[in-house]
C-alpha cells in the first residue's frame, strides 16, 4: 500500500511554489462569498459589498488560472467532460449581454450569475495533499461564516415564515452550513474541534429550516446527519455517540424553545408546508411556456418563462421569471435536456465509482456527497457558485481517480490529517 501512496504523490502533487496558487483561490472563494453574505443581511451598503466581492474576484480568477490543468487521464471523462464544457459556454453566450445592469446581476448573484457555468472548471485542478488541507479548512471557516451570519440575522430568522427569514435560512444554509456534512461523514480524519464545529453547523441549519418550514433543505441536512450517524454508530466511540445523542436531544428542545417563545407553533407550520403544494403553479407555468427546442437546448444563460402572480424578492408579482426553484428544471430552462444529460453522465458514475468501488472512507463520502447533491436538485436549487456545489466537482474528480480509491484510510489520513495521533488509526481499519 505504501508503493500505492508513493505512485499518488507522484502522479498527482505540484510544485511547492503553486501552493500561493491554493491559497489565492480558496481565499477568494471565501471573501467573494463573504461580500455576498454581507449583502444579503441588508446591514452593509450594496456597493460596499459588491467591492468587496470584486476583491474575491481578482483573487479567485487568477488563482485557478495558474492551477487549472486540461490533462484528463480517464477517456470517459475527458469527452464528456469537456462536450458539457463547451455547451455550457454556448449557454452563456446565448444569453449573455453588455448592458450594465445584466453586468452587475451576473457577476455579483452568487446563486444564479454567470460564475456558476464556470465551477465545473474547479475539477481541472489537480487532487493534491495541500489542495486537499486548504479545501478542509475553507470548509470549516464557511461552518464559523454560517454560525456568524445566523447570529446576526436571528432578528430575521426568529420570525417564522417571514420571508426574510426564509431567504436567510436558505441562502445562508446552502451557501456557508451545509458544506461542512462532509466533515461529519469523514469524522475520523478530523480533529475533534472539526466535527464539534460541523456537527454545530449542521444542527444548526437543521433546526432553522425546520422552524421555517423549509422542507428541501430540512430533508438535506437530515440525510447529512443519518449518514454521518451510521459512521459513528459503526466506529465511533460510545462517547461520539453520546455526544451525537446528546446534541440530537439538546436541539429538539431548543427548537420547541423556540417555538414556545415565538407561539409560532413549529410543528405545525413545518405539517402545513410539507402538505401544501406550493409549487404546482409555477411548474404549470414553465410546462406551459417552454416549447419543443427550449426543451431540448434551453433559453440561454438569461432564459425567462411566463409566470404571472409570484410575488417574491421585491414584492411586485411577477410576470416573467428567470428562476425555477427545482434546480432540474432551472437547468432545462437555461441550457435544456442537453445540459442536464451531460451533467447526470458525469456526476451519476461518478457516484457510483466512489460508492462501490472505494477501498476508504474519505473517497466513499465523495461518492455518497455527489448522490446527495443529485438527490437534491428536486426540491432545491445546487448548482449554484458556492463552495458547496465547486465540492461536488472535487468530488467527481476524486471518485474518477483510481489511484485515490485504492488507498486506505491509513494512507488518506496521512493526507489529510498527518499530526492526528496514531492511537486514532486504529478506528479507521474497518470504517
Amino acid at each position: 500500500m505504501e508503493a500505492i501512496l508513493k505512485t499518488y504523490r507522484q502522479k498527482e502533487i505540484i510544485e511547492n511554489s503553486d501552493v500561493k496558487f491554493i491559497n489565492l483561490f480558496f481565499l477568494g472563494i471565501i471573501v467573494y462569498s463573504f461580500g455576498a453574505g454581507l449583502s444579503d443581511t441588508g446591514y452593509i451598503h450594496p456597493i460596499i459589498c459588491s467591492l468587496i466581492q470584486i476583491v474575491g474576484i481578482l483573487m479567485f480568477v487568477p488563482g485557478s488560472f495558474f492551477l487549472i490543468n486540461f490533462n484528463i487521464n480517464q477517456l470517459y471523462l475527458k469527452v464528456v467532460y469537456y462536450v458539457y464544457l463547451v455547451y455550457l459556454i454556448s449557454v452563456v453566450f446565448r444569453g449573455f449581454s453588455l448592458d450594465f445592469g445584466f453586468l452587475k446581476v451576473t457577476l455579483f448573484d452568487q446563486w444564479f450569475g454567470v460564475f456558476i457555468y464556470f465551477s465545473p472548471l474547479i475539477m481541472l485542478i489537480p487532487i493534491t495533499e495541500e489542495y486537499l488541507r486548504r479545501l478542509l479548512q475553507a470548509i470549516k471557516l464557511f461552518a464559523a461564516l454560517f454560525l456568524f451570519f445566523v447570529l446576526i440575522t436571528i432578528p430575521y430568522i426568529m420570525v417564522s415564515g417571514s420571508h426574510e427569514g426564509m431567504r436567510a435560512v436558505e441562502y445562508y444554509s446552502r451557501t456557508f452550513g451545509i458544506t461542512s456534512g462532509i466533515i461529519l461523514i469523514t469524522f475520523p480524519f478530523h480533529s475533534r474541534r472539526t466535527n464539534f464545529l460541523s456537527l454545530g453547523s449542521m444542527f444548526t441549519a437543521l433546526m432553522i429550516s425546520v422552524y421555517h418550514g423549509r422542507r428541501g433543505l430540512a430533508i438535506y441536512c437530515f440525510l447529512i446527519l443519518v449518514i454521518a450517524s451510521i459512521v459513528y454508530l459503526k466506529k465511533g466511540s460510545f462517547r461520539s455517540i453520546l455526544v451525537v445523542v446528546g446534541m440530537m436531544i439538546f436541539s429538539s428542545l431548543l427548537t420547541l424553545g423556540l417555538d414556545r417563545i415565538s407561539n409560532s407553533g413549529l410543528l405545525a407550520n413545518l405539517t402545513k408546508r410539507g402538505l401544501e403544494d406550493t409549487r404546482s403553479n409555477v411548474e404549470a407555468n414553465f410546462y406551459e411556456d417552454m416549447q419543443p427546442i427550449d426543451w431540448i437546448i434551453g433559453r440561454g444563460m438569461s432564459g425567462e418563462y411566463y409566470c404571472p402572480g409570484i410575488i417574491w424578492g421585491d414584492g411586485e408579482p411577477s410576470v416573467y421569471r428567470s428562476v425555477i426553484e427545482t434546480d432540474f428544471l432551472q437547468m432545462i430552462l437555461k441550457g435544456g435536456f442537453v445540459s442536464l444529460g451531460l451533467l447526470m453522465l458525469i456526476l451519476i458514475p461518478a457516484a457510483i465509482l466512489g460508492i462501490f468501488k472505494s477501498r476508504n472512507l474519505f473517497t466513499l463520502s465523495c461518492g455518497i456527497w455527489i448522490l446527495l447533491g443529485v438527490i437534491n436538485m428536486y426540491p432545491s436549487s445546487v448548482n449554484t457558485f458556492t463552495l458547496n456545489y465547486m465540492l461536488i466537482w472535487v468530488c467527481v474528480r476524486i471518485c474518477f481517480s483510481k489511484s485515490l480509491r485504492n488507498l486506505n484510510n491509513h494512507q488518506i489520513m496521512k493526507i489529510l490529517n498527518p499530526k492526528k495521533p496514531k492511537e486514532t488509526f486504529n478506528q479507521l481499519t474497518n470504517v
